[in-house]
């Protein structure tokens, strides 16, 4: 069917618009990458010094309630001061880098969508997709495919996921181990409420950032495609929830302190191993089944 002239004018603006639209999109998706990078290493960055404040308190500056010092600061904070605005501050600080990901994922998505809709051929889209900037998490979501398919986009995928899921939730319970000794009663139940409240904004943001979206697959693509996005979703499911089981059962019932009322309500359940005393100690002895 042959095109009328008005229709043969209409198409190079047709494709004008189009261009300008994922011209658009790919300059929004390059500013907000441009602030997440920053925020990123911001967030690294608060991660690693609480990581080495906390780690640098032992027992003798619990049991003499020494202040703790702030690396590269030299300011000395008291320390159930520290302990007590620790966890709260760094989940404040993970739940906004969370939240910036989410609108950064999101812009990341429209824009492969128009770009697959819009953009036929797969060597031009391929060309667009490699002018996206390299940051971590652009690239595994709608990088070029040598990069979202391969080891490297494997790799990225990896450690986005180390540094925003797993490292927040081991700093978290970092803090409560390290503070366990000093047996305070409030602080600890404090630093567990900061573990349960991060798990649950994992559970709410990480899945609409690390998670795949359902696209149609492009013109070439082969099943390579289909295995990396079902081995990310599997392994991002995976984590969380091995995350969630491992914390929270060490956090409530190995974590505890003589005199707190876990210790009391767990003293009291029956022994996963069953023992028995001997008759000169009194000592109980366990008995191998």
């Amino acid at each position: 069917m042959s095109l009328g002239p008005s229709n043969r004018l209409h198409l190079p603006h047709r494709r004008w618009r189009r261009g300008q639209t994922i011209s658009k999109l790919r300059s929004a998706v390059i500013d907000a990458a441009g602030v997440s990078f920053g925020l990123w290493v911001s967030y690294l960055f608060v991660l690693f010094y609480l990581l080495v404040a906390a780690g640098g308190v032992t027992h003798r500056d619990l049991f003499f309630e020494n202040p703790v010092r702030l690396p590269f600061l030299n300011v000395d904070l008291p320390l159930k001061g520290f302990f007590w605005l620790g966890p709260p501050l760094f989940l404040i600080v993970h739940t906004y880098v969370l939240l910036h990901f989410v609108v950064l994922a999101s812009k990341v998505g429209v824009f492969d969508v128009q770009l697959r809709a819009q953009i036929q051929d797969p060597e031009v889209r391929t060309r667009l997709r490699r002018q996206l900037p390299s940051n971590i998490f652009v690239q595994f979501l709608a990088g070029p495919p040598e990069v979202r398919d391969g080891i490297i986009g494997f790799l990225l995928w990896l450690i986005a996921l180390i540094s925003l899921v797993i490292g927040a939730v081991a700093l978290l319970v970092f803090f409560q181990l390290q503070f366990l000794p000093y047996h305070d009663v409030w602080i600890t139940w404090w630093q567990r409420i900061a573990v349960v409240v991060d798990l649950a904004v994992l559970w709410t943001l990480w899945p609409r950032i690390g998670l795949p979206k359902e696209v149609p697959p492009e013109t070439g693509e082969t099943r390579r495609r289909s295995l990396v996005e079902a081995t990310r979703q599997i392994g991002t499911i995976a984590a969380m929830l091995l995350l969630s089981i491992v914390s929270i059962p060490l956090m409530f019932t190995i974590a505890t302190f003589p005199g707190e009322w876990l210790e009391a309500e767990l003293s009291s359940l029956p022994p996963i191993v069953p023992t028995y005393y001997s008759r000169a100690s009194r000592a109980p002895i366990l008995t191998a089944q």
